[in-house]
């Protein structure tokens, strides 16, 4: 069962509801995956997003990331640390 206890937190009360929406299906998307398969499901998600003209600002995308990662053990949060300053880095390289 999906945890929405991220629907009251304060953060997030300037999403739109279309923007809630997609956290919503992104959550229950995510629900069992293994923590790699939950980047390549947000990914995903978030390119489907902005071509329906719905992108996350920068800001919108750190929450839900951020938001993410608080649900994590702290080995999977390292590595997620790891895997987002390396993308940081190829981003650098244009």
């Amino acid at each position: 069962m999906i945890d929405s206890k991220w629907l009251n937190d304060p953060r997030f009360s300037n999403l739109s509801s279309e923007k809630k929406e997609f956290m919503t299906n992104l959550l229950s998307k995510m629900e069992g995956q293994s923590k790699e398969n939950a980047l390549k499901i947000y990914s995903v998600e978030a390119a489907r997003m902005k071509k329906n003209g719905l992108g996350l600002t920068k800001d919108e995308a750190s929450l839900m990331i951020s938001y993410l990662m608080s649900t994590f053990t702290p080995a999977e949060r390292a590595k997620w640390e790891q895997i987002k300053s390396i993308l940081a880095g190829k981003s650098n390289l244009k």
